[in-house]
């Protein structure tokens, strides 16, 4: 027992506890979790004995937990919105990814077969009261489908719409439209398997569409070299994406 216990010592010296542990990482329902795994198989391929965890939330939920200071907050994570301004002397912030978002429809819906609507036709789509299939307040998804439905719609409008029916995760989403039960707004790279296979329709819609995903890693604790060799893979970005 004691050789063990002077073995361990001896050890510990060498590595800090945080070396010895999984990361600790976050990815948002649906595009955020879909990104950090592409993030994670490219750094396995450096680093194949690498030790991780993950966990999925709303973008809100994984940068305050990035944020805080407890034993199990989080080491980084893949989020659709920016932190606020309240949280951003914790975290530090880097956009890793930009995508298009799509109206997604199912493969029988009126709008199947076509590849782009005008404002005004999107409007009108919308003012005719289809079944539209948002996420929950907090998420990045729901924070861009606001900011563009918003100056289309109107303030109230655009609330009323994106709190009728609201699915916790994004693969409940899809699942949601491609058996038709309404439509969504959705990131591009997230549909592009359904898309592919037959089970969806995506239309692309006029203006800003783009959206933006970042990294959120701890900017007050300490960082280990293993969560710097991890956002230096992620900070090489995904732009293989839309190739």
């Amino acid at each position: 027992i004691k050789d063990y216990k002077r073995g361990w010592a001896d050890l510990t010296r060498f590595f800090s506890s945080t070396d010895m542990r999984a990361l600790r990482l976050g990815g948002g329902t649906g595009t955020g979790i879909y990104l950090l795994r592409l993030i994670i198989k490219r750094y396995r391929e450096k680093f194949p004995d690498a030790l991780t965890e993950e966990r999925t939330d709303i973008s809100e939920e994984l940068i305050r937990s990035v944020a805080s200071q407890t034993w199990e907050s989080l080491d980084l994570a893949i989020v659709g919105k920016l932190p606020p301004s309240s949280l951003r002397a914790s975290v530090e912030c880097q956009e890793i990814f930009v995508d298009r978002s799509v109206l997604v429809v199912p493969r029988d819906h009126p709008l199947s077969g076509k590849n782009s609507i005008s404002e005004d036709e999107l409007v009108g789509f919308f003012n005719d009261g289809p079944l539209f299939i948002s996420r929950p307040k907090g998420s990045g998804a729901y924070e861009a489908m606001l900011k563009y439905l918003e100056p289309l719609l109107g303030r109230n409008e655009t609330q009323v719409l994106l709190n009728r029916i609201v699915a916790p995760n994004m693969n409940d989403v899809r699942e949601f439209v491609s058996q038709g039960h309404g439509v969504s707004i959705m990131p591009k790279v997230i549909v592009k398997e359904e898309i592919s296979a037959g089970k969806l329709w995506a239309v692309t819609i006029p203006g800003d569409a783009t959206r933006p995903f970042y990294g959120v890693w701890t900017k007050t604790r300490q960082r280990w070299s293993v969560l710097e060799d991890f956002i230096m893979s992620m900070k090489d970005g995904l732009n293989f994406l839309n190739e």
